[in-house]
């Protein structure tokens, strides 16, 4: 694969990815309601995606606290069979270290087969609601923090691709977590 260097006609070779390239797909924690999903509802919406024409079996979340989605969604993916991509909200302090607390939790109870990976914030650097280094930081806590658990899924970012592209990401890039691309593959 080759990597958009920012000039128009120049292209550095990307090193190789661990991970094979897979599709999740999205899913809040709320029901249509606004209520939260209870783990029946969670389990509904598994099994709904495997019966989609491709058999989906990869879902991402974008947090772990909010409506107790860890606690609800992860016995629910095991009872289906379905791999999460879980989120880490980093927008604040205080919801940044529930979403830690409600990861810690979920591999307490349940052990890690379930994770697919985990990406630390969504979209932060396209927005431009943090900085590379901070992110950074937060990327490497939470690899530490799971690491030290046993867990050895990939840890990165969800972003754009014209987050990579656009803006230098260098330190985000250091981390060498999964690059996750809302739309393309992860890459490394």
């Amino acid at each position: 694969m080759l990597r958009p260097t920012g000039r128009a006609s120049t292209c550095t070779p990307f090193p190789p990815i661990s991970i094979e390239p897979r599709l999740t797909l999205p899913s809040g924690a709320n029901n249509p309601d606004g209520s939260c999903k209870t783990r029946a509802d969670w389990e509904l919406a598994f099994n709904t995606l495997k019966s989609l024409p491709g058999s989906f079996i990869d879902v991402r979340l974008f947090a772990s606290s909010d409506c107790g989605t860890l606690a609800n969604a992860v016995p629910a993916a095991l009872t289906t069979g379905t791999k999460i991509l879980v989120g880490i909200w980093t927008q604040d302090l205080v919801h940044f270290n529930a979403e830690k607390n409600a990861l810690v939790a979920a591999i307490n109870a349940y052990g890690s087969s379930w994770i697919l990976a985990i990406s630390v914030g969504s979209e932060d650097l396209y927005r431009r609601e943090t900085t590379a280094a901070i992110l950074a930081g937060q990327i490497y806590d939470v690899r530490g923090m799971v690491r030290s658990m046993g867990v050895t899924q990939e840890v990165g970012h969800v972003d754009t691709w014209t987050a990579w592209y656009e803006t230098p990401h260098t330190a985000v890039e250091s981390e060498k977590g999964a690059k996750h691309h809302n739309q393309g593959r992860p890459r490394k």
